[in-house]
């Protein structure tokens, strides 16, 4: 199964204090209501787990994330980058795909990345508490 395609989606943003930018960053869709309280002018929540984009339209990405993480229905966790796609089944099976050189996934490179593996699984352990 290849979920990278299933899991990225454009997102346009139109508000009258932010200019026109292009922006290829990694977000969740629970970064939408905090961004839209901000510029709302509404302090949000401490217990949000989105973070406001604001700062990321104004072209300051200082600071962003650089990882996103998806549930699966199956059971598994991914965590998504601008480089790799990897897949957690929880079963000790593992699938982490190289985006930059192979897009559509069609080489498996986990056997030969533990030290990525081991990195990108940690970022899985929050959605777990």
């Amino acid at each position: 199964d290849k979920f990278h395609e299933s899991v990225i989606s454009p997102l346009i943003i139109r508000a009258p204090q932010a200019k026109p930018l292009r922006q290829e960053s990694v977000i969740e869709l629970l970064d939408v209501y905090p961004t839209l309280l901000d510029l709302a002018g509404i302090n949000a929540s401490d217990h949000l787990e989105g973070e406001s984009m604001v700062g990321l339209m104004s072209g300051d990405g200082e600071g962003w994330k650089d990882y996103a993480i998806v549930e699966s229905k199956r059971g598994g966790k991914a965590v998504y980058t601008q480089e790799w796609s990897f897949m957690d089944w929880g079963n000790g099976a593992y699938e982490l795909y190289d985006l930059k050189n192979d897009p559509f996934q069609f080489s498996n490179v986990a056997e030969s990345n533990p030290d990525l593996i081991k990195e990108l699984k940690s970022k899985t352990i929050s959605v777990d508490e």
